[in-house]
C-alpha cells in the first residue's frame, strides 16, 4: 500500500504487512488537501449532529443519508482509485477499501453512533416526562376522588 518515506527504505507497503490501526493511520499523510477536506466535512457533519441533538427526528433523517454514504462507500472507493491522480498525491485506494474505510466511514460511523446515543437520551427524557404527566394525572384524579 504506502508508508511514510524514510531515507533508503520503499515508499510502498501490501496491506498484508499492516500489523495495526495505528500504524496504518501513522503511514498517511494528513497534510494533504483532500485529506483535510475530507476531516473538514466530518467536523461539520459531527457539529450538525451536535445542533440536532434535542429534535429525535431531525437526528434520524439526518443518521440515513450518513449510512447510505458508508453503504455507496465502495463505489466511491472504486472511483476514487481510478482518478486518485486528480486529487491526490499517492494511490491510498486499495482493492480492499481499507482505507475509505478508516478514513471515510469509521468517522461517519461514529457520527452515527453519537446520533445513536442522542436518540437513546431523548428517548430516556421522554419516559420522564411521561412518567411524570402519569404520576400527576393520577394525583389529580385521587384529589377529586377524594372531593
Amino acid at each position: 500500500m504506502f508508508k511514510k518515506m524514510e531515507q533508503g527504505e520503499s515508499k510502498w507497503v501490501h496491506v498484508e504487512g499492516i500489523t495495526g490501526l495505528w500504524q496504518y493511520v501513522q503511514l498517511i499523510d494528513w497534510t494533504q488537501p483532500w485529506l483535510l477536506g475530507l476531516m473538514s466535512f466530518h467536523v461539520i457533519l459531527l457539529s450538525i449532529a451536535v445542533l440536532l441533538r434535542r429534535r429525535s427526528e431531525a437526528l434520524f433523517c439526518y443518521m440515513i443519508p450518513l449510512l447510505i454514504l458508508v453503504f455507496f462507500s465502495e463505489f466511491f472507493n472504486e472511483f476514487a482509485a481510478a482518478h486518485w491522480k486528480h486529487f491526490a498525491a499517492e494511490q491510498y485506494f486499495d482493492s480492499n477499501g481499507l482505507f475509505i474505510a478508516v478514513v471515510f466511514n469509521t468517522p461517519l460511523l461514529i457520527i452515527c453512533l453519537i446520533i445513536v446515543t442522542f436518540l437513546l437520551m431523548n428517548s430516556l427524557v421522554l419516559m420522564q416526562e411521561l412518567q411524570q404527566v402519569k404520576m400527576s394525572v393520577a394525583t389529580r384524579a385521587k384529589k377529586d376522588k377524594e372531593k
